[in-house]
């Protein structure tokens, strides 16, 4: 009975997780896209703002990428 019941457990956090991830990850992306950094980011790249929300995950996916470039170096 016991292994059945962490079994059901482990099962539910694991569904749960992902959405929760998902938000979390949709939440930092709003947050990104209202930083000067992003915005200045935008327009040294001759960027339009983003009329859709995939082509506003492109861009700050992009960005963070490059940031991560930046600072490996």
């Amino acid at each position: 009975m016991m292994h059945y019941l962490e079994s059901e457990s482990q099962s539910a956090a694991a569904t749960v997780a992902p959405i929760a991830t998902m938000d979390t990850w949709q939440s930092l992306r709003r947050a990104i896209a209202q930083t000067s950094g992003f915005q200045r980011w935008q327009t040294e790249q001759g960027l339009a703002i983003a009329s859709t929300s995939v082509e506003q995950e492109v861009q700050i996916d992009r960005y963070l990428r490059e940031a991560l470039e930046t600072l490996a170096y």
